[in-house]
């Protein structure tokens, strides 16, 4: 990897942004771009790089912005269109070329997805064995305990004594479990995203765990 894209993509994901990194496996002259010249998407059709003329970039990203929809990488073809217009091949995105040009070339796009985050709130042995499994998977976890000692979570690599959230770096691939078997009444938890994936913005039930009492969401997320 060239050493401007590893540094932008190395920031990239310390700050936990999606993105997808194109690279020039195969190439055909003539053609302007060169092989293992890169690109990194970025989720808003914004280019970081270059591999290619007017002809390939347009197509290249928005195979891209698929590829980060998805998750999957894939390997694309762009040639002329007489060449490959009616062909097939086994797990290749074949697109021709748009520009009157008799070159060819292929580019491998691989997706690179923040790993989940996963925010047990409690003060359990479930609770650490809930983030211990998360992270033999290479997820992020973090166990919060309101007004609890770090040293009653052995094996915990992220602790936080407060139930205010808003410095987790909570987001849509964030999963936040409540586990504090009725110590609360009601969540105060600060900074849970309303969206699908967290449990706290798609299931959301009682301290008690039962679905038939469900606390109303304006009590359970506040922003």
């Amino acid at each position: 990897m060239r050493r401007d894209v590893a540094h932008l993509t190395a920031e990239l994901i310390d700050d936990r942004q999606p993105f997808v990194v194109g690279t020039v496996v195969w190439r055909r002259g003539p053609s302007s771009g060169k092989l293992g010249a890169q690109i990194v998407v970025l989720p808003d059709g914004t280019v970081r790089g270059w591999l290619g003329g007017a002809c390939a970039e347009p197509t290249v990203v928005r195979e891209a912005l698929a590829a980060l929809e998805d998750g999957h990488p894939r390997l694309m073809l762009l040639g002329p269109v007489d060449e490959i217009g009616g062909g097939h091949r086994n797990g290749v995105t074949l697109v021709p070329m748009a520009c009157e040009s008799e070159g060819a070339m292929e580019v491998y796009l691989e997706p690179m997805l923040p790993q989940p985050h996963v925010v047990v709130v409690g003060r359990s042995p479930a609770v650490d064995t809930l983030a211990r499994l998360a992270e033999q998977l290479g997820w992020r976890a973090t166990v919060v305990d309101d007004g609890g000692d770090p040293r009653d979570h052995p094996g915990v690599t992220s602790f936080v004594s407060s139930l205010d959230l808003n410095g987790l770096e909570v987001d849509g691939r964030s999963f936040i479990v409540v586990a504090t078997q009725g110590a609360l009444r009601r969540s105060r938890a600060e900074g849970c995203p309303r969206n699908r994936r967290s449990v706290c913005g798609a299931r959301r039930f009682s301290e008690t765990g039962q679905r038939s009492n469900r606390v109303p969401e304006n009590e359970w997320c506040r922003r």
